[in-house]
């Protein structure tokens, strides 16, 4: 059964292995012939010969959290979103690319996210609203909301129980899936988000000053946290107890949730700031 290692992941804009045979996809933001590579680990064996593959992904791909599906973006063309079903297969070659979405985005993918529970999927893109949920089930589109973010969305964050879409803009905002009711969590940075696996915690990120932010959920009090780099994309460690954030060619700072402490700064080959 595939099953999912990441929902997303620092560096790579999707990652993802199965559990009798692992593998690891990646998808490009226009600077791979390929557009989406997958390769099995260990070995990494390169896999490429998926059907109907995607223009440009735009960097945009995610697994469901059971691996069923691989959701992926598609550049400007005109279905802008592509869902695949793995057939519970590590082989690319045998999935099957399921019919075009009946409602399209309204510009190309930024961003992608299932849903843990899996039965959502929240789209982030440069174009009002700004983003889309569908239902897993059917792949309906919900109603657009009535209040959007109203900029590019980077990157959306479930919570943990899947009652919460969360992006950041100017104001840091959370959508309810049922509805798309906005609810403001507070100031926001206008960059990667992501909770905590245990929920206890939103880190926020900002792609345009060096500045990290953690809001606790019980309350969303707010602690700013001084960065040296600018973040443009976050990841939680399993437990909860570190967050990384890849800064482009700032590089890779590794902090402590809690107290906000700043662990390493790991040094990366030049060529790590390609895949996204």
């Amino acid at each position: 059964m595939l099953t999912r290692l990441a929902h997303g992941g620092l560096l790579l804009k999707s990652v993802g292995v199965t559990s009798s045979s692992s593998l690891l996809a990646v998808a490009y933001n226009g600077t791979s012939p390929d557009k989406a590579r997958f390769y099995s680990v260990p070995g990494f064996t390169s896999y490429v010969n998926m059907p109907s593959a995607p223009v440009n992904t735009s960097g945009a791909g995610a697994f469901s959290a059971d691996g069923s599906f691989f959701a992926c973006g598609n550049g400007s063309a005109a279905e802008k979103v592509l869902i695949y079903q793995t057939n519970n297969s590590a082989d690319v070659s045998t999935w099957t690319k399921l019919p075009a979405l009946s409602s399209v985005i309204e510009g190309a993918a930024n961003c992608l996210a299932f849903s843990p529970d899996g039965q959502w999927l929240a789209v982030g893109y440069g174009a009002s609203p700004y983003i889309a949920v569908y239902k897993t089930s059917d792949w309906s589109r919900q109603a657009n909301p009535s209040q959007t973010p109203g900029q590019s969305v980077r990157q959306v964050a479930w919570s943990p129980d899947s009652t919460r879409a969360v992006v950041s803009v100017i104001e840091t905002y959370s959508y309810n899936p049922s509805t798309m009711a906005r609810t403001t969590l507070g100031t926001g940075n206008y960059g990667p988000v992501t909770f905590t696996p245990d929920g206890l915690n939103l880190i926020i990120s900002s792609s345009t000053a060096p500045v990290m932010r953690r809001l606790r959920t019980s309350d969303w009090a707010s602690q700013t946290i001084a960065s040296a780099t600018k973040g443009e994309w976050l990841a939680a460690s399993p437990n909860g107890n570190w967050v990384a954030m890849y800064g482009g060619s700032d590089g890779l700072v590794v902090w402590e949730t809690a107290p906000g402490t700043k662990l390493a700064v790991p040094t990366l080959a030049s060529s790590a700031t390609q895949p996204r």
